[in-house]
């Protein structure tokens, strides 16, 4: 242990002396690891780093050095090039966010340091009381485990650890361990064609010199050829052929087979024969892969395979075609298959971001080859849209909103990366919740070309933020899940979907891809039923402007209020599944469309209104859902509150109305199933992948039309709320409501069909004094001393008894309380604003003009 006590270069050097010894260390000859951990201080401030450099061993052996940080791989994770600051050459290494990356790891380093003496490295030291630094080395026999029981043909596949499968003496490379019931999937199979077994079986030859893992590993790879000659006809995808799909092939030519061969080449087993099949499959897989080229993230692993082949075989004639093909593809990709606001087209955060890291790796190889020159110029900047993309849909903790066939995800890693790479501070302050870098240009951000809207408190750790999905479908990876929402509050997740598992044949995965486990509405116990036509799922190149020409949807934000309006136009369909398909007795619906508009009254609560109107005279029946991240619920009325003992809480409140009926569901087995969440991950039921949830119901009969609103209101730990929503009278194209927030603290809500009419709200429910009017989408009055607001949605007028504000063109507006005397006015554009307010005094007003975070300017 060394103390960071200096500030500046410093050279360390540690003797075999100075270690003590933890456990039974094999000895200096059979060295396993090299880790450096840094111990912080809890208070250390965001963006401190340490600066590593010539990190060498030295003894009779000479030195070895193992870390320059001079070149683009320098063989220690998480830590990264700095040309900023260098003690000798060009670079230094970079190691910051011990919080996040508390240990650099070290992979290029002798085996055997009988030879040397002393391990030495300079640091760089930005201040005292850095804390301290632990260097470990580990000495410790190779775990087999895995490689052992690949060894005996019984053993399992990738992620499924619990399903074993008995070979033989010959893999049957088409064999499926999930065939049957419920679970069956292709799954299984298609990560046994990946081969990522291959990567246990070179491990451990690597580790132990044992000849018994690469002969393994010969005898598969070469019986795979043998027993799976190449498709000459047909592409393996559809109908699924185990070895040829496009996407296990394209896998294995950037994964599996090259790091086999690249650790095992040396070994015994590999002799000529076998190096000669491996590299003729080589030449047929890409091959296969040119001949049939699909789309999405498929063609990305496909395009990517194809130019690692070109990279590493480059004897082959056709090297050079290769890499061309593979940059060609990525490229075009980048251009029409990720929208301008940096989504990949199937709206899936994992797929997109697979897709990204095999964008940046490509452009990595080819600089790590000397072969940049290959690539289009402006390649690289065009990655970084996905960067921004991941920046504005963070919620606290760098965990990203995920939809479609992808569940929450950190990107904390990536957005470092995007911070580094592009010079971006506002990424780094995404990054770090608010402790380092730069504020983005806004808290809240609407990505009008995928459809996702962030309504957002702040950056820091404990803000509230929801997310709003108003966009199209995605090309693939499709839930029916239009317009639902998700909630993080006071550091907790408490609005969740059902996420994502298994894509098998179960009632659970019925569940994730169907409206019913999304926080949105179905409609006569209905989910959305989306079309399969191209124009339901992606917008029609080209890419041009701030948002499609043919959107719906409505985004007004500004520093103290947010507003999103979206439709669902399509179909509904009778609940269906793998055990219950559908059959010419399965309803459909097209005469029924779904409105929800939201807004963000900042920072506290959020006003959903629902609409449901009708082309026919039935009667129908309308259910809000909201999934809930909880350890208890109860119905309270017409409100539900949802508490955990030491996590925030959720009040859900209704708008009463005769016949609203509330229902609270969680873990229902039996299909359709309710109330469970992939996203959640504790107390899981055994064979469940999925864990429950309350899920509240709001229940409403109509006909014609139908107006839900509910009052979201998240509160901290160790607190509750008993928020109400009343109805009030309204102009016809109106709806109001009375939202009690506290006991002294109610606000009138007005929400217009027709902005640019005025309407009113009345006290009452039959009608009386006017309480607030305006000419804009929507509007909120109401609250007292710091709690008191006043906003406007892109209109040009709001007024109530004793205030009004007027903009000179439609804008949205926010006049927020932060203090008894303390107003914050706000505009979403440059207009000229008028603001009375009879609590103001007539004169000793004092203006100042703020920057982004809040400082006069």
């Amino acid at each position: 242990a060394v103390p960071l006590d200096w500030t500046g270069w410093k050279r360390l050097e540690i003797r075999k002396e100075d270690f003590g010894v933890i456990g039974q260390p094999l000895g200096w000859e059979c060295v396993s690891g090299l880790h450096l951990t840094w111990d912080a201080p809890l208070n250390l401030p965001a963006g401190t780093a340490l600066h590593l450099d010539d990190v060498v061993l030295q003894g009779r052996d000479g030195n070895r050095g193992i870390g320059d940080f001079d070149a683009i791989r320098h063989g220690w994770d998480n830590v990264f090039q700095d040309r900023d600051l260098s003690r000798s050459g060009t670079s230094s290494g970079k190691w910051w966010f011990p919080d996040i990356y508390p240990d650099a790891v070290c992979r290029r380093y002798p085996a055997d340091w009988s030879g040397y003496d002393v391990l030495a490295f300079w640091v760089h030291v930005p201040a005292e009381s850095t804390g301290r630094l632990l260097v470990k080395v580990m000495s410790a026999a190779p775990n087999t485990s895995q490689a052992d029981e690949i060894l005996t043909r019984t053993f399992a596949i990738g992620s499924f650890r619990d399903r074993p499968y008995a070979f033989g003496d010959r893999i049957d490379w088409s064999a499926n361990a999930m065939s049957d019931g419920e679970s069956k999937t292709i799954e299984w199979n298609a990560q046994l064609n990946r081969h990522f077994h291959f990567q246990p079986l070179a491990k451990a030859w690597w580790e132990t010199g044992e000849e018994k893992y690469a002969a393994e590993l010969a005898a598969q790879m070469n019986s795979w050829i043998e027993d799976n000659p190449v498709l000459l006809t047909q592409s393996g995808n559809s109908p699924y052929h185990h070895a040829w799909e496009t996407l296990n092939t394209g896998i294995r030519l950037h994964g599996s087979w090259p790091d086999a061969l690249a650790h095992c080449l040396e070994a015994e087993a590999f002799t000529d024969d076998i190096i000669i099949n491996i590299l003729k499959s080589v030449v047929e897989q890409a091959r296969h892969l040119m001949r049939w080229p699909s789309t999405g993230n498929w063609l990305t692993a496909e395009a990517w395979g194809v130019y690692v082949t070109g990279l590493l075989y480059p004897e082959f004639r056709d090297a050079a075609v290769w890499r061309r093909y593979g940059i060609d593809c990525l490229y075009r990709q980048l251009q029409e298959e990720v929208y301008p606001d940096g989504l990949q087209y199937e709206l899936a955060l994992g797929y997109s971001n697979w897709t990204l890291r095999e964008f940046t790796d490509l452009y990595n190889a080819a600089v790590l080859n000397g072969m940049e020159q290959e690539l289009p110029p402006d390649y690289y900047s065009r990655l970084e849209k996905m960067y921004v993309y991941l920046m504005a849909n963070v919620m606290p903790g760098a965990v990203a909103f995920a939809l479609n066939d992808a569940g929450n995800s950190s990107v904390k890693r990536q957005l470092l990366d995007g911070y580094r790479l592009f010079n971006r501070p506002d990424l780094l302050y995404a990054a770090t919740d608010g402790r380092a870098g730069e504020p983005p240009a806004a808290d809240s951000l609407g990505q009008e070309w995928v459809g996702h809207y962030v309504m957002r408190s702040g950056w820091h750790r404990l803000a509230n933020v929801l997310h709003m999905d108003a966009g199209l479908q995605g090309r693939a990876h499709i839930h029916q899940d239009k317009l639902t929402l998700a909630l993080t509050a006071y550091g907790h997740h408490l609005l969740v979907d059902g996420g994502v598992s298994m894509y098998d044949k179960s009632r659970w995965r019925a569940y994730q891809l169907l409206t019913r486990s999304h926080n949105t509405v179905l409609v006569d116990g209905m989910d959305q039923f989306g079309e399969n036509a191209m124009a339901a799922k992606v917008w029609p190149l080209p890419w041009e402007g701030v948002k499609p020409a043919g959107s719906d949807t409505v985004w007004h934000s500004a520093p103290g209020v947010d507003y999103c309006q979206g439709w669902w136009k399509g179909r509904w369909r009778d609940y269906v599944d793998s055990q219950n398909p559908a059959t010419d007795a399965t309803r459909v619906l097209d005469t029924v469309q779904h409105r929800r508009a939201v807004l963000f009254v900042k920072p506290d609560w959020w006003v959903v209104h629902d609409t449901l109107v009708a082309s026919d005279q039935e009667q129908h029946t309308a259910e809000v859902l909201y999934h809930v991240d909880a350890e208890q619920t109860e119905d309270v009325g017409s409100a539900v509150l949802a508490t955990s003992k030491n996590q925030a809480g959720l009040r859900l409140a209704a708008r009463p109305q005769p016949g609203l009926e509330v229902e609270i569901v969680t873990g229902k087995m039996t299909p359709p199933v309710q109330g469970w969440s992939a996203n959640v991950k504790r107390n899981r039921p055994k064979g469940i992948p999925m864990s429950a949830v309350p899920t509240a119901i709001f229940r409403q009969s109509w006909r014609e039309r139908a107006d839900l609103v509910t009052v979201v209101h998240p509160f901290p730990s160790g607190e509750t709320r008993a928020t109400r929503c009343v109805a009030l009278a309204c102009s016809p194209g109106g709806q109001a409501a009375r939202i009690d927030v506290g006991p002294e603290e109610s606000f009138v809500w007005l929400h217009s069909d027709q902005p640019g009419h005025v309407i009113q709200a009345l006290a009452g429910e039959s009608g009386g004094a006017v309480l607030l009017a305006t000419d804009g989408q929507a509007a909120v009055a109401g609250g007292d001393g710091a709690s008191f607001r006043l906003l406007l949605v892109h209109g040009r007028n709001v007024s109530g008894p004793g205030l009004r504000a007027t903009v000179s063109q439609a804008a949205t507006l926010s006049v927020l309380a932060v203090a008894a005397q303390t107003l914050v006015v706000s505009t979403d554009q440059a207009v000229e604003v008028t603001v009375g307010l009879a609590f103001l005094p007539a004169s000793g007003l004092t203006l100042h003009v703020l920057d982004r975070r809040g400082g006069r300017v």
